[in-house]
């Protein structure tokens, strides 16, 4: 989206009129767009019919605010097929509505909802997007803002785009990964829920050195993609591979819990391997999306959500974490 927050930039319009800055947006700034119905019952709308046309999975992403209009109307067009569905912003809930384009709706707060949707590309012919304020009721609004086409399975959180070509997502960067006083080192949790890993990936929980960490691995390109290791004072304690067949670009929740000589992984609600001896690291400090044994292996992959325990969680404790 070449103008993402200034639409005349970036996008066409047909019976629609744009009042640009109009309200406060997601941003907390006042340049929401205002888009108001004022053609016919067939020309109403939002639209770009150039859209990239390479072979793959794409997100298309919104924010829109309820206004007088009780009707809106998505088209995705690829591969000589034009998928669409309606919504009433005026009743938008949380989650996916299972339609044709199996919307997906999260909230933003003051009223604001974010909309998106994913759809594959399989061949190079016209891909486009289109979008109806409201087909039959001429003066009906909604307020919009933040307009994004990614190339890949999921929508990414949303980027400005105000260069009038296409941008690339830079990598998001941990701020305040803890320190000394967060972690453990006598006992506690890593637990993560992760879904579509692209590569082999990394996540430790460490002294910001190779002598004293927890780590997980995840491997993509493997059936038994899981493995976990644990040094102490700069000496192995173990390092695990074990058979657990995982589809990891498919939602999972798994924890690492340890103590002296009682280390173990769940996954999805049960406990998949342990270990049962051994000694925990000290001088843990900080959670590390990355190999710390090198620049290689960073994590990457839809993050939902990432916690600790600095204590050893109970068998029922993990498995009710872990369940999807």
């Amino acid at each position: 989206m070449t103008q993402s927050e200034y639409l005349i930039g970036g996008i066409s319009t047909d019976g629609v009129t744009l009042t640009h800055n109009h309200g406060v947006s997601p941003e907390g700034l006042q340049n929401s767009v205002l888009l108001t119905q004022t053609g016919g019952n067939s020309s109403n709308s939002l639209f770009n019919f150039a859209l990239p046309q390479v072979v793959g999975d794409y997100s298309y992403s919104f924010f829109i605010k309820a206004g007088t209009s009780t009707s809106c109307r998505l088209y995705q067009r690829a591969d000589n097929t034009a998928t669409l569905e309606d919504f009433n912003p005026q009743t938008i809930s949380a989650g996916e509505t299972g339609g044709n384009l199996n919307l997906n709706f999260e909230s933003y707060g003051n009223d604001w909802w974010r909309v998106s949707f994913t759809k594959s590309v399989t061949t190079t012919n016209a891909h486009w997007f289109l979008f109806y304020p409201d087909r039959n009721n001429l003066g009906a609004n909604v307020e919009i803002y933040g307009f994004q086409w990614e190339q890949g399975s999921y929508p990414t959180s949303y980027i400005p785009n105000h260069s009038g070509g296409t941008i690339t997502r830079g990598a998001d960067v941990l701020d305040g990964a803890g320190d000394t006083n967060t972690f453990n080192d006598s006992e506690g949790v890593l637990f993560l829920d992760v879904e579509n890993v692209n590569a082999t990936s990394a996540i430790a929980i460490s002294d910001d050195s190779t002598s004293d960490f927890l780590q997980i691995y995840l491997d993509y390109t493997s059936s038994n993609p899981i493995r976990y290791r644990v040094s102490s004072g700069g000496t192995s304690q173990f390092d695990r591979n074990f058979a657990y067949s995982l589809d990891v670009s498919q939602p999972f929740k798994i924890a690492f819990r340890y103590s002296a000589n009682n280390f173990s992984i769940w996954i999805n609600g049960v406990k998949a391997d342990e270990v049962l001896s051994g000694s925990t690291p000290v001088g843990l400090s900080t959670i590390e999306f990355y190999n710390i044994f090198g620049a290689g292996n960073k994590f990457d992959g839809k993050l939902n959500q990432s916690l600790y325990f600095p204590t050893a969680l109970s068998d029922a404790d993990c498995i009710t974490l872990t369940t999807i």
